[in-house]
């Protein structure tokens, strides 16, 4: 339901460990209230778990996996 993403966050992957299924440059939804959010040189980034990705909304073709 297009009402219920609305009230989850969705964000760009930036880095991502070797065992879990996505990658760099993937767009992934997540609940409001996932994760740590942290402060890296200015830029805020929200650390997730892998449980709490709800999904993919979209792979870029230049996805990387590491």
């Amino acid at each position: 339901r297009v009402d219920h993403l609305q009230q989850n966050h969705k964000g760009t992957v930036v880095a991502t460990n070797s065992k879990v299924p996505v990658y760099i440059n993937d767009v992934v939804v997540y609940a409001p209230t996932a994760g740590v959010t942290v402060v890296i040189e200015g830029k805020e980034y929200q650390l997730l778990r892998t449980d709490e990705v709800y999904g993919i909304l979209e792979q870029k073709l230049d996805s990387v996996h590491v």
